[in-house]
């Protein structure tokens, strides 16, 4: 027997399809925040205790890194298979498939100590796609809330987002931590734009469901010297870009994901900030995102 588990994020419901006998709060604990009892569901995600087949005639459509696995997306005319290799190891392949509407995925459920790492990012992926078309991003990102307001810094891995909301913690009264890693951001036909806390959150424990109007982005560099500077639409554009998830190899996707970023582009200030790791780079970004 199966039953059915609903959860909000971002205001999409989705749900999960699972075995009587699986303990989704143990296996997925950080979605626990954003149960709902029922719903009108965007996507599905079914949990299967037999492994799932090669699908045939499938082409290799991309690989890349994936939350410190190795992950290969194939194809075939009317389906996704994406293989994740927790630490690259190939012993440790997990796979799902899931429909290129975007609305069912299948992921295998093995009994195995890679379960909950495997469907945690099947369930970051097939959200990321099957939101794409509803004006709806997740950013790589650290999310602060202050004032009523949201401000995301992006950056590269390593440039230090963390370290930056860490500092906001410390230095600005009233700033609170919404997302460490991947917050999700929606835009609205009538132009607001609106960014929500997520089950996906990094190694930092923030699983907050909640929300709050966009008041800016802001991307990371380091730098010897602090500096700051408000970005033009079209470098806006292209600052955003890099740090959302998206299946950039399916063309009907991809371009939701370009009018998405154009809508916020031409309506949320970016900022581009040369920064060290101190004070004084808060205080910067403070004044320059909160006097926008």
């Amino acid at each position: 027997m199966y039953k059915q588990l609903y959860y909000q994020v971002g205001d999409h419901t989705f749900c999960i399809s699972a075995p009587d006998c699986v303990n989704i709060t143990e296996l997925l604990p950080s979605f626990q925040p954003f149960a709902r009892q029922d719903g009108e569901e965007l996507f599905t995600l079914s949990l299967s205790e037999l492994p799932l087949p090669q699908l045939h005639n499938a082409t290799e459509l991309t690989s890349f890194e994936w939350e410190g696995a190795e992950c290969i997306i194939n194809s075939t005319s009317s389906e996704y298979e994406i293989n994740i290799y927790p630490n690259g190891d190939r012993a440790l392949q997990r796979k799902m498939h899931i429909n290129k509407e975007m609305n069912r995925a299948t992921v295998e459920f093995l009994h195995t100590p890679t379960d909950s790492f495997a469907i945690n990012n099947f369930l970051m992926m097939a959200y990321a796609f099957a939101t794409a078309a509803h004006g709806t991003l997740m950013f790589h990102a650290s999310v602060i809330r202050h004032q009523g307001r949201g401000y995301l810094f992006l950056g590269k891995s390593g440039t230090g987002k963390s370290t930056h909301s860490r500092l906001w913690l410390k230095h600005i009264e009233g700033a609170e931590l919404l997302n460490d890693d991947n917050p999700i951001v929606r835009h609205f036909p009538d132009g607001r734009t609106i960014v929500y806390g997520s089950p996906w959150s990094g190694k930092t424990p923030c699983y907050r469901n909640e929300e709050v109007p966009l008041g800016a982005f802001v991307r990371l560099h380091q730098a010897p010297e602090n500096k700051i500077t408000r970005e033009r639409s079209a470098r806006a554009f292209a600052s955003l870009l890099p740090s959302c998830s998206c299946l950039r190899q399916d063309e009907e996707q991809y371009n939701h994901i370009c009018n998405t970023i154009t809508a916020i582009a031409t309506t949320v200030p970016v900022y581009d900030l040369e920064c060290r790791p101190d004070e004084e780079a808060v205080r910067m970004s403070y004044t320059a995102v909160t006097q926008a």
